[in-house]
Formats: structure tokens, sequence, C-alpha cells
């Protein structure tokens, strides 16, 4: 006679299909490696070209938009009539004013010498209390000046930073395409370099922020210890005897 039990077979390690998973995950971390290599060479990239000798402005502006973070040489006239206040900001770099000041950068449009073509030039900071052209009369420079400058990608957009009223006047980020076409200018933007900082003390130029992510050694540092828990797991599950259990049929 038939037993009305059977034998239940033992679970086939149907997990070895997610020892996938871990692999995955060691496969991304070696990829993170090789993004950390690229990274640092384009840091030392920028580095270098924030270094080298200014180069004067190209006669086709459109070569500045390959040209970022690199430093061009700048001969013409500021357009004092026309310049935006971006607040706030803070003070990037050493000076008189405490480090901490909060404030606003002076963007101004500047009519290349020789042509009839106007860029922007973000000039640096002022205090609070100096925003007021009026308050600085030694920054609104006349006649013709040359200064170094780093021309800087279009900015963007912030997602918690308010939009920009023109209206008002209001700026919180650097929209330069409407900067540029509300001043008549071409919409390319460098930051003023330490040396464009007038006899008065303001704007205080130089204060551009090289800004470049690099956190691709912890990515990888995830990934592998991601992968690792999930070894351990498939390890555990494995070294698990087989169920012999008897169940009706």
């Amino acid at each position: 006679m038939a037993s009305p039990y059977r034998t239940a077979k033992p679970k086939k390690p149907r997990s070895m299909l997610l020892l996938a998973v871990p692999l995955a995950a060691a496969g991304l971390g070696f990829w993170q490696l090789e993004r950390l290599k690229w990274k640092k060479g384009l840091i030392a990239q920028l580095h270098e070209g924030l270094d080298a000798p200014p180069v004067p402005v190209p006669a086709n502006l459109e070569e500045l938009r390959d040209m970022d973070y690199r430093r061009v040489l700048l001969t013409g006239t500021f357009d004092h009539a026309n310049e935006i206040l971006i607040a706030p900001r803070t003070l990037r770099n050493d000076s008189p004013v405490a480090p901490t000041a909060v404030g606003a950068h002076v963007v101004t449009p500047f009519r290349l010498s020789g042509t009839h073509t106007q860029i922007l030039v973000n000039r640096g900071f002022v205090p609070v209390d100096r925003k007021p052209a009026a308050t600085r009369p030694d920054s609104q420079v006349q006649g013709e000046v040359s200064f170094s400058a780093i021309v800087r990608a279009d900015p963007k957009k912030a997602q918690f930073v308010p939009e920009n009223d023109p209206a008002t006047k209001q700026w919180y980020w650097a929209d330069v395409a409407t900067m540029a076409s509300l001043s008549g200018s071409q919409p390319y933007l460098v930051d003023a370099c330490a040396d464009a900082t007038p006899r008065g003390g303001l704007p205080i130029g130089g204060q551009t922020l090289v800004t470049v992510r690099n956190q691709h050694m912890e990515y990888a540092m995830t990934w592998w210890v991601s992968g690792r828990r999930r070894v351990c797991c498939r390890l555990t599950v494995f070294a698990q005897p087989p169920c012999n259990a008897v169940i009706p049929s």
C-alpha cells in the first residue's frame, strides 16, 4: 500500500541567481573608480586653466563655451548704468571685510575694446550696506580698463532658489540669457579676478568658486558594502540544511 505521505524534495538554491546582484554591485563599484579617475583629471584640468596665464578673448565669442574656468584678458569699458545685483551672496575670499559677510554680486555689462559687443562681467562682492551704487562711487570706474577674468558656463537655477523678478530688479541667480537681453549684451558671463578690484576696494573680485562634486569613492564603497551584505545573506541561505519534512500528499 502506497504511503499517504511523501517526502518533500530539498529546495533547489534558486537564490543562486541572486548572486548576480552582488556581482553587479561589485562591477558598479569598479565603474565608480573609473569615474573617480576621470573626475580627478577634470579637476586637475580646471585648476590648470585657472593657474595658466590669461589669454585674449577670442574674436568668435562662441569659443567661450568651451573655455569654462579659463582665464581671459579683458580690455574695454563698463556700462555702470545697467549693473545688476544678485543677492544674497557671501564673501568667498580673504579681505578686510569679515569672511562671513553677506551682500551681493555686481554684474555689469562690459563693452569690449574696438567692438560694439558687450558681455557680462561678475565684478565681485559688495556688502549689504554698499549695494547702492551711490555708496561706492569709486566702483564706478570710468574709461578703458584691462583686467583678467574667468570664463563661466551659464549657471543653473538651484531647486529652492526663488525666481528672478527683473521688473523689480530682484535677482537671485545669474540668468545669463535674460540679463544679456535686458542689457543689450551677448549671453556670456565671466568672473572678474582679484586684479579687477578697483581702488576703493569694492566690488571685491576673485569670487569664483570651483564647484565640482567628487564623491565617486563614497559611491564605490556603498556599492561594495551592499554587494558584501548580499553575499553574506546568500551564504547564510546556502549553509542551511535542506528541508526533509514529511508532509501529507
